[in-house]
């Protein structure tokens, strides 16, 4: 509501305290927020970092109940609640299962009724709930810009021509930000690993779960194509 809209921008710019600078967020749940921050703030941009769901859905399974990515709320959720899937009754070593297991990663709408399905399954319909809300948020209306939709306002960007590429693509970004540019050496010599990082990246590393991914690229396979990507 617009009190809390205001509320909002008013602490935001108070925490921040510096006039005209760019901002970074890179929260992946904000792939669900994009209208809200078109909203609050009229002058964001977005940056869209589309990925192969391949290795993206791989590391996901890889990394799925560690620590640095499962949701603690999620399992206070869990200590009171079944799963939200009345066609498929649990029971009671399979539920204690799946608070055992517990949920990683953000948590779209719909999620609960996602439980009982198996990790690659949980992770392939993450992927795929992650970019059709990025798509049908761009697709939609700019609060801030009559007659433009929130597309007019984002820059896509291949995490594949960034690995190819990076001096140039950050270039790309800094430029469609409005920010200076800035010398840059295209080079992953010395790069630490995020902290979400299970292993050290490599091209080939989802190839191990190619057997299970195959299984779930049903799930995936219209937004995969959407971005380029097909399996044969």
């Amino acid at each position: 509501n617009p009190d809390i809209q205001r509320k909002f921008s008013h602490r935001f710019t108070a925490m921040i305290k510096t006039p005209a600078i760019r901002y970074l967020d890179k929260s992946i749940a904000n792939c669900f927020r994009i209208p809200l921050l078109a909203k609050l703030f009229p002058d964001a941009k977005f940056v869209v970092l589309l990925r192969d769901p391949r290795p993206t859905v791989s590391s996901m399974i890889d990394g799925w109940g560690n620590p640095v990515v499962r949701l603690t709320q999620v399992d206070d959720w869990l200590k009171s609640n079944p799963p939200l899937d009345p066609l498929d009754p649990l029971d009671a070593a399979e539920w204690a299962r799946l608070k055992a297991e517990g949920w990683s990663y953000p948590v779209p709408d719909g999620w609960q009724s996602q439980l009982h399905h198996s990790t690659p399954a949980k992770c392939a319909w993450l992927w795929d709930q992650h970019v059709s809300a990025i798509f049908k948020a761009l697709e939609a209306p700019d609060p801030a810009a009559s007659g433009k939709q929130i597309s007019s306002r984002v820059l896509s960007v291949s995490y594949e021509d960034m690995m190819q590429d990076q001096a140039a693509v950050v270039q790309s970004i800094l430029k469609f930000a409005e920010l200076p540019g800035l010398e840059l050496t295209s080079t992953t010599a010395g790069n630490r690993l995020s902290r979400t990082t299970m292993a050290a990246p490599h091209p080939d590393k989802w190839r191990k779960n190619e057997a299970v991914l195959r299984e779930i690229w049903p799930v995936v396979t219209e937004n995969a194509n959407r971005i380029g990507v097909t399996w044969n």
